[in-house]
């Protein structure tokens, strides 16, 4: 009788451990079902366009054809290039964000000193600045750009943007 009680006891310790083991394959398996569909999903190739245009002592950067949703952030940075001349201790640069609206931005900025100007527009999800991209386009594109995907993505360490330049003279 003992024996038989013993026996019992044992397979009621393996039908528990048991148990505990189909549950810690499920909790291991829903876990790595999550951690993988993190940053699934769909791939966005992003269309940039780029003008620039003096305009008197300014100049005007546009872009009329973008799939970027309304109130994504550009950084764009313009700078003067010199060229062979010698560049001065405060060399001309401009910086900032502008607004995408309708699939489209512009900005004006004035005072830009004669001679080529490089002037640089990037998408990015991380700005480097104050300001921030709306949440909406961290979850479209990837807090750090993941989902960003086509020929015109630069990848920057663990950041994708797409970005583009255009010179005026």
């Amino acid at each position: 009788m003992e024996m038989i009680k013993q026996r019992k006891e044992k397979l009621g310790r393996n039908n528990a451990d048991m148990s505990r083991l189909k549950l810690i394959i499920l909790i291991v398996a829903c876990l790595m079902l999550s951690v993988s569909f993190l940053g699934c999903g769909e791939k966005i190739t992003v269309k940039l366009e780029l003008k620039a245009n003096r305009e008197g002592d300014g100049l005007v950067i546009s872009g009329t054809t973008t799939n970027l949703p309304n109130g994504t952030l550009l950084a764009y940075e313009i700078r003067k290039d010199y060229g062979d001349e010698l560049m001065p201790a405060e060399p001309y640069f401009v910086d900032g964000t502008v607004t995408v609206e309708n699939g489209r931005y512009e900005k004006r900025i004035t005072g830009v000193p004669s001679g080529k100007i490089s002037v640089w527009v990037a998408f990015q999800t991380i700005l480097g600045t104050d300001v921030g991209q709306p949440q909406g386009v961290l979850e479209k594109f990837g807090k750090m750009g993941e989902k960003l995907t086509g020929e015109n993505v630069i990848e920057s360490g663990n950041i994708k943007r797409v970005e583009k330049e255009v010179f005026v003279e």
